[in-house]
C-alpha cells in the first residue's frame, strides 16, 4: 500500500490546483459582478443568485481555497512521505461532502479520493513507512523495500 503515496501526493497536487483555479474563477466572477447575469441565464435564477450573493460567497470561497492550498501543500509533503497528520485531515475534509474544496461538481471526485487516500494513509504498511522516513530513511529506500 506505501507504493499508492507517491501516487496520492499527484492526485493532491492536481485537486488542490484544481480548487484553487475554480476558487479563483468564482471569486473574479463575484467581483466583477457577473453572478448575476449568469443566474439570469439559469433556469432557476433565484437559487443560483442566492448562492453567490454576499459575504456568504467570501467564506466559502475562502475555505474552499484554504482547504485547495492545504491540499496542495499536502500532496508535496506525501510524496516525500513526510506530513501524514495533515495529509489525514485533507482527506477527511475531502471524504465528507460539503467540507472539502467543493464546488459545483467537483463532489464526484473529491469524495471518492478522500476515501481512498483515508485507505491508504491508515494503512499499516504507510505508516510504518512515515515512521521510516521520519527515522531517517531516504523515501526512495522505502518504496524499494
Amino acid at each position: 500500500m506505501r507504493s499508492k503515496v507517491p501516487l496520492l501526493g499527484i492526485v493532491y497536487i492536481l485537486l488542490g490546483l484544481l480548487g484553487l483555479f475554480l476558487a479563483a474563477v468564482l471569486l473574479v466572477l463575484q467581483l466583477l459582478g457577473l453572478t448575476s447575469q449568469i443566474a439570469d441565464q439559469v433556469g432557476d435564477a433565484g437559487a443560483v443568485e442566492a448562492m453567490f450573493q454576499g459575504v456568504g460567497t467570501f467564506v466559502a470561497v475562502g475555505w474552499s481555497a484554504f482547504i485547495s492550498l492545504l491540499t496542495l501543500l499536502s500532496g508535496a509533503q506525501i510524496r516525500k512521505f513526510r506530513g501524514r497528520g495533515l495529509a489525514i485531515f485533507v482527506a477527511l475534509m475531502h471524504a465528507i461532502p460539503c467540507c472539502g474544496a467543493d464546488f459545483c461538481c467537483t463532489w464526484i471526485f473529491s469524495v471518492p479520493i478522500g476515501i481512498w487516500a483515508l485507505v491508504v494513509l491508515l494503512n499499516k504498511d504507510t505508516k510504518a513507512a512515515f515512521d521510516k522516513v521520519a527515522d531517517g530513511y531516504l523515501p526512495e529506500e522505502v518504496l524499494g523495500g
